[in-house]
């Protein structure tokens, strides 16, 4: 539970491409792609259309091989990212730059950021040499729509938001999943966007289009999401870097 009394003014909606699963490359993963997107929190409580948004969207050359299921997910490959700047200290600046343009206090929003986004974004910050604003807050939109899902019968049903009915109607596994009387309800993003909006995401693994369906969630939850965020999130500086030989969010 956050011990803040200042409420967060802006999201910080955030996407990472990468060259791989930490899994899989030996917690060496590089980042091929960045988004963040950056939303007033009055806008996000009141579900009303997002019109006025700031963006910062990245690719990076990785100095790795991107792995050729990366590849075929995202559409990045080594031969595409060549030409590209490799994550350096100038790219640290950028973002704390952008960040810096808007109003504090500011929180980044990650699905599975905890265990995969934020780890791997503050291995690529620790390895060249720069931090960021040390204000920083950050949350794991997985945690929260989780926590949201699950309290919504009690709270939510009376609401006049727009949420959809079909929460249980579904049979996709993933390791985010949850039993409930004998199903399992997904949690990746692209399954709670389809029971949010009713759409099917088209172009999920672009970060920006990532970004995209997670503002969209959240905006579905409005003041919920909101109210969760400043109740529960934390500094990106307590983040626990991506190490070899290390389990992530460790």
């Amino acid at each position: 539970m956050s011990t803040r009394t200042e409420q967060i003014f802006n999201f910080a909606f955030l996407d990472l491409e990468t060259t791989g699963l930490p899994s899989e490359e030996h917690n060496r993963t590089r980042i091929t792609e960045l988004n963040i997107t950056v939303i007033e929190s009055k806008n996000i409580s009141s579900g009303e259309y997002l019109r006025v948004r700031n963006k910062l969207n990245l690719c990076f050359n990785p100095e790795k091989l991107v792995q050729p299921k990366s590849t075929e997910l995202t559409g990045l490959s080594n031969d595409i990212l060549e030409n590209q700047s490799p994550f350096t200290l100038d790219v640290i600046n950028t973002i704390n730059h952008f960040l810096n343009l808007q109003k504090m206090p500011i929180c980044l929003v990650a699905h599975y950021g905890d265990k995969f986004d934020y780890p791997i974004l503050k291995a690529e910050i620790m390895r060249s040499g720069g931090t960021l604003n040390e204000n920083i807050l950050c949350m794991d939109s997985l945690i929260c729509f989780k926590d949201l899902h699950y309290k919504r019968p009690q709270e939510m049903c009376s609401s006049s938001e727009s949420i959809s009915t079909e929460y249980s109607k579904t049979s996709e596994v993933c390791d985010e999943d949850i039993p409930v009387k004998k199903q399992k309800i997904s949690f990746k993003l692209g399954e709670i966007y389809k029971r949010l909006t009713s759409k099917i995401p088209l172009d999920s693994h672009q970060a920006e289009a990532d970004v995209e369906y997670l503002i969209q969630c959240a905006s579905v939850y409005g003041k919920y999401f909101v109210d969760w965020a400043n109740d529960n999130a934390k500094l990106f500086s307590t983040i626990p870097e991506m190490k070899p030989g290390k389990k992530i969010g460790c």
